[in-house]
């Protein structure tokens, strides 16, 4: 799986902005803007966002949003990304599980949803 997922860019970083209508991310301006607002991200959390939204619908386990989010992923657990992702949605206003575009896949990690897949 990790190898397709290099395969696909995963583990590549691009200054692509990424807009589906909910979310604006400018990866050069480090900028986010949610529904019409900006969000306040730190370094880790824009990172852990842009991993997420470059890979819409691909479940990213803890291991690889670990390597692509930190600095230095040695030593750090993978309750580190559950806190990191809690504090993401929070900041960006997607407190319900259900209707959160960043998922939470069971065992095996997360996956940002579109917002025209993001129903229950």
């Amino acid at each position: 799986m990790e190898a397709l997922l290099r395969r696909a860019g995963v583990a590549h970083w691009t200054d692509a902005v990424y807009d589906d209508g909910l979310l604006h991310m400018d990866p050069v301006a480090r900028e986010v803007i949610v529904a019409g607002d900006r969000a306040k991200l730190t370094p880790t959390e824009f990172r852990l966002l842009h991993a997420l939204v470059r890979h819409p619908g691909a479940v990213l386990s803890p291991q690889q949003l670990l390597r692509q989010a930190w600095d230095d992923p040695s030593g750090i657990g993978h309750e580190r990304v559950k806190f990191a992702v809690m504090r993401l949605r929070r900041k960006l206003g997607w407190t319900d599980p259900d209707s959160s575009p960043i998922e939470s896949v069971r065992g095996f990690g997360y996956r940002y949803r579109r917002p025209d897949s993001t129903g229950p």
